[in-house]
Order: C-alpha cells, then sequence, then structure tokens
C-alpha cells in the first residue's frame, strides 16, 4: 500500500508539494453522543467510580447504571458553519492549501445538507459517521460523499440497518456503497473496543468484519483522538490485510483535526479515487497531536462544557446541550432537570475537575504531569519512523 505519514512542525512549513487538505471525520451539534465515556471513568478511577455510584443510588430511578447511562447522550457545540470554518482555517493557515471538508455526524447528515444550501459550500461533501452492529459489538463507518440526488435514500436505508441489524442487508450495502463512484469507505478507529467486550473478542470481531468486508473497506483510519499505541495497533492491521491508512480527526470540540491528508487532487472524488485504485494516501500529523493524549481528552470535555453564547440553536450553556430520556418517554435538557433539583455533588466536582485541568493558563503545569511514559514515547519514535 502507498501510504506515507508526513509530521508538521509547530513552526516550520511542511516540506511536500501538495496543493490540498483533506480534513476528515468531525462533528457538529447535529451528532448524538453517547455518555459511555463516564462509564470507562469509572472504570479508570476508583474517585469517579465512587461519585458515579453514589449518584446513581440517590438520584436515578434506572435499575442499574447501565441503564441510566443508556438514557443520556449529549450535543457538541459547533455549529456545521463554525465546524467547517474551523477546519478550513487550519488547512489555510498552518498548511497553505486549499481546503477540503468532510462532517462526519453519528447517523446523520443534516450538517453537510445544510451546508451545500450556501454559497462556497456546494462542494462539501454528503458524509456520516454510520453505527454499523456487527456480532457482539458495533462498528463506525465512514461514509464519504454520498450522491446528492440519492443520499437521503441512501441514508434511511443505512439507519434501518442500525435499528434492525440484518447481514444480509450489512452485506448488501457494503457492497453497494462501495460501487458507487466518488464515495469513500473507511473502517474510522477499528481497534477501539467500544462496548467494553475485551481485547481478545474485540480484535476477533475486527478481523471477522474486514475478512467479510475486505473489497468494499477502502481504508483504515487513524484517528486524531486515539493513542499513538492504539494506531500503531491499526498500521499493523492494515499491513495484516494491505489496505491503506487515512487520516480521521474526529474533532468534537474546539481544537481542529489533529490528523488530515494531503493530496494534489482538487476534488474529494479524485481523492477518494487516489485511495481507491492506487491505494495512495498521505496523512499529516498535526502538532496538537503530540500534546499528551490524556490532557487533549480532558481539553475537549472542557471545550465540550464550556459555555457558547453565539450557540446558533441558542444552548449557551453545557446543560443545554445533554439530554436525558425519561421514564415517561419525554425529553429533558440537564438545565431542566437542575430546575426541580440541585445539581448532583457528584457532578459538581467532575465539573471542577475537567475545568481545572483544561483551563490554557494551566496547561503548561499539566503538560508535565500527564507527560507521556517512556513507553509511549518509544512507541511513538517508532511509528515516527515508518
Amino acid at each position: 500500500m502507498n501510504h506515507k505519514i508526513l509530521y508538521k512542525d509547530r513552526d516550520r512549513p511542511l516540506d511536500e508539494g501538495f496543493c490540498t487538505g483533506i480534513s476528515l471525520h468531525s462533528h457538529t451539534l447535529h451528532s448524538k453522543e453517547s455518555v459511555n465515556f463516564i462509564k470507562r471513568l469509572t472504570q479508570q478511577s476508583l474517585f469517579v467510580r465512587g461519585l458515579i455510584y453514589v449518584h446513581h443510588r440517590t438520584r436515578s430511578d434506572s435499575p442499574t447504571l447501565e441503564g441510566e447511562l443508556a438514557r443520556l447522550w449529549w450535543r457538541p457545540p459547533l455549529s456545521a458553519g463554525q465546524a467547517l470554518h474551523l477546519e478550513r482555517s487550519q488547512i489555510e493557515e498552518k498548511l497553505q492549501m486549499a481546503p477540503v471538508v468532510s462532517i462526519t455526524d453519528h447517523d446523520n447528515i443534516d450538517a453537510p445538507m445544510n451546508l451545500q444550501l450556501m454559497a462556497r459550500n456546494e462542494h462539501v461533501p454528503l458524509s456520516l459517521e454510520w453505527t454499523a452492529p456487527f456480532g457482539a459489538t458495533y462498528f463506525h463507518i465512514g461514509v464519504h460523499n454520498l450522491p446528492t440526488k440519492s443520499a437521503q435514500k441512501i441514508f434511511g436505508r443505512l439507519l434501518a440497518y442500525r435499528e434492525e441489524p440484518q447481514l444480509a442487508l450489512l452485506d448488501e450495502l457494503m457492497h453497494e456503497l462501495a460501487a458507487m463512484p466518488g464515495v469513500l469507505i473507511v473502517f474510522n478507529h477499528p481497534m477501539w473496543d467500544q462496548t467494553g467486550q475485551g481485547a481478545k473478542p474485540h480484535a476477533k470481531c475486527v478481523h471477522d468484519f474486514i475478512r467479510r468486508y475486505r473489497e468494499p473497506i477502502h481504508a483504515l483510519e487513524i484517528n486524531g483522538m486515539r493513542s499513538v499505541a492504539e494506531n500503531q495497533r491499526v498500521t499493523k492491521l492494515a499491513e495484516e490485510f494491505q489496505l491503506p491508512l487515512i487520516s480521521g480527526g474526529d474533532r468534537h470540540g474546539r481544537e481542529p483535526n489533529a490528523m488530515l491528508n494531503v493530496t494534489n487532487a482538487s476534488t474529494f472524488a479524485e481523492f477518494a479515487d487516489e485511495i481507491i485504485c492506487d491505494g495512495y494516501s498521505r496523512i499529516v500529523i498535526m502538532p496538537q497531536y503530540r500534546e499528551p493524549h490524556l490532557l487533549r481528552v480532558i481539553q475537549t470535555l472542557g471545550d465540550v462544557l464550556d459555555d457558547y453564547p453565539d450557540h446558533s440553536l441558542g444552548w449557551m450553556q453545557w446543560s443545554e446541550r445533554f439530554f436525558r430520556k425519561q421514564m415517561d418517554g419525554s425529553v429533558k435538557n440537564f438545565t431542566q432537570l437542575f430546575e426541580s433539583r440541585s445539581k448532583p455533588i457528584a457532578l459538581r466536582y467532575l465539573l471542577k475537575g475537567i475545568r481545572i485541568i483544561a483551563n490554557k493558563k494551566l496547561r503548561p503545569a499539566f503538560r508535565l504531569a500527564f507527560a507521556k511514559s517512556p513507553e509511549e514515547v518509544q512507541i511513538e519514535r517508532a511509528h515516527t519512523a515508518r
């Protein structure tokens, strides 16, 4: 496979002759996001686990913590226009290249559909991050550049599979999508075990999925919000199956994508053809990816929990962007929930901690506190040398 990873220094231009920067995989307020990160926090921290379980026992009417978390979701803060401007600006200012931005909200194409109605945006790809159940887990598939005329019909079928998974329909959809001119199919963050089934069972599901869909999968994603170690495992997976690597930023906050592709193609369809036909991919790792991974994750949480006075839907406070489905089927945001009861103590402590760590003035100190371990540095150096 003809892929190569390039590294952008903070104060030096990229020493490569490309004219177009491609931003793949980012999210807007149209994306419905799970709160699975809370469950992962309880697994990683005894303190957080105690706070969350106290909250569940005293505040929740769900019989289990898993049931409570399944009733919660949140929305990223940026509008489609803000997200597009953020990604375009990074490519224009940091790479001095023409930008192409493919926004991929979870199981939703409203952002690119709306953007295409505006001037200068008619060439924005119609893309999404499709949730595809498979066996005991589910995967996220980047479906980029759907044909405008049939996008809604295709989108409806993708959602139908998500709601009622049938393997025969998945077979049909994967091969149909891959056969569409200009459409790019990316297996996003394949080594991320999102359901928590364990490393070995997850790896087996990944291998089974790729073996079944080796032909329609055009590329495997290395992800700007996942760790160096996990991305290295994806690199080995790509080598094993002879699939090209591609970038994916997975932006949810205000930090632009930490991984981009660069090309001399002038349109997304031309770029897709390079990946599909030639396996040609040039990935640029932006400087922000070299920051400690945990610090960047907390910074994103800080962005999500910040106030946005100019929010396009008026959801200025974070609590207006977090939602809960009630037992009677109605939906309330957290602001409405806090009107009847005070903010839970567990949540207050969690918010304070995140905001302290996300404070830009304190970032140098926390950069040292969250510095990468010698093992991580060794892996990163090996990855850089590839």
